[in-house]
């Protein structure tokens, strides 16, 4: 666990990591702004808006203004940014080359009508994702209870679940039968079938079938919605006001911010098992699993090659950065006899590596498998290559006895 180099505002923060790991956008809640941050350096530079300057204008960079910008997140081909706009009830769009911010969605008075672009209404938008082959975009009202649905190309707004014309609350079911309590971050599937919420005051993490509405509970909050410390399978988990949930690259498992138990939590997507991976006391400190403090957890980000998670330290004014274990699946993959008998479907499931990752590890590895790529190599024989790469050197750390079993 380390902290990126950077002094923020006592406001809240959210932060939204790149598809290529290169740069996250953080929200500045009482600053109003938009800030960049480089991975590699923690360089921090102001985006877009006003230092101390709420307002609701479009212009380019520190012309522009929000009032208190929360959610966030990056288009997979870094070409702009949607910003959930809390207090101005209104989603904007940021133009990354040029900071130059736009109205998309809502704006200015809250309420809650779907339609297109600034005919719609919402009442303070929180969480936000775009689609991993951006189509859509995904939308928590912390205002409504209600999870909304944007189509990108047109700026039509749906709901997609919740029922902004009755009470929140607590009920699984199909779109307006669904029920939550202030939910906050959300995160979409990477192959665009479901999304999961967090579903902050009923202290549990939701699921949403894309296609159909239909709502679910994975992890926490039922059949008793209370608030509380306790890993588990599915419902005898137990959170504590969660506000942030991130899916794996590989749908294998989601992160989830668990705010008031001050710890990071690990949902395995196929068990169900929540287990606690960072975090454990209130506090602020670097470390390993349970030595590692916080102060109250907020979103998190994932890289999309799975090393590392960035987290909002709320109360400790800090992005705090975590590197993960690697996905254990690619080296029991390797070791495992039938090798050669394995799909190259699985194996695209499993390397879970699109070209630009394969030329990343070959140049680590081996710089002439590299210049192979380079040299227009197909795809599927460099992940070969890597493969069998891969298995000799782990070979190649066995003893005699251990290569014969």
């Amino acid at each position: 666990m380390m902290e990126l180099g950077l002094t923020l505002s006592s406001s809240l923060l959210v932060e939204y990591l790149s598809r290529d790991g290169s740069f996250a956008l953080i929200g500045e809640y009482s600053n109003n702004l938009i800030r960049h941050i480089v991975i590699s350096t923690g360089e921090v530079s102001t985006l877009a808006g006003s230092p101390h300057n709420r307002g609701y204008l479009n212009g380019i960079g520190t012309q522009a203004t929000f009032n208190y910008p929360i959610g966030v997140s990056i288009s997979p081909d870094n070409t702009y940014a949607l910003v959930a706009d809390h207090d101005n009830h209104a989603i904007r769009k940021i133009i990354l080359s040029t900071s130059e911010v736009i109205n998309f969605v809502g704006g200015f008075s809250s309420g809650y009508q779907d339609g297109i672009g600034t005919n719609v209404k919402l009442y303070y938008p929180i969480g936000i994702d775009i689609s991993f082959d951006e189509s859509f975009t995904i939308v928590s009202e912390y205002g409504n209870s209600a999870i909304r649905k944007i189509i990108l190309s047109t700026g039509s707004v749906s709901l997609l679940a919740g029922n902004p014309t009755v009470s929140s609350g607590y009920m699984n079911g199909k779109g307006t039968n669904a029920k939550f309590e202030s939910p906050c971050q959300v995160s979409i599937s990477p192959v665009g079938i479901f999304v999961l919420v967090a579903d902050h005051g009923n202290h549990a993490i939701r699921k949403i079938i894309i296609s159909t509405g239909d709502v679910s509970v994975i992890a926490g909050g039922y059949p008793i919605v209370s608030g509380g410390y306790e890993n588990g399978v599915g419902t005898n988990s137990k959170f504590n006001y969660p506000s942030g949930v991130i899916i794996s690259s590989d749908e294998s498992f989601a992160l989830v911010g668990d705010c008031s138990e001050d710890a990071i939590r690990r949902i395995d997507l196929i068990s169900m098992e929540v287990a606690t991976i960072s975090g454990s006391f209130r506090g602020s400190s670097n470390g390993m699993g349970t030595d590692v403090k916080f102060d109250t957890v907020r979103e998190i980000s994932l890289s999309h090659d799975l090393a590392f998670a960035l987290i909002v330290d709320l109360k400790n004014h800090q992005i705090r950065k975590i590197s993960l274990v690697p996905n254990p699946a690619l080296k029991e993959m390797i070791l495992r006899k039938e090798l050669t008998e394995i799909s190259q479907f699985e194996l695209n499931q499993t390397v879970m590596k699109d070209v630009s990752d394969i030329r990343a590890d070959l140049k680590l590895m081996n710089t002439s498998l590299a210049e192979m790529i380079r040299n227009g190599l197909n795809e599927s024989v460099a992940q070969s290559a890597l493969l069998n790469q891969l298995m000799k050197e782990e070979m190649n750390g066995l003893s005699v006895d251990e290569r014969n079993e």
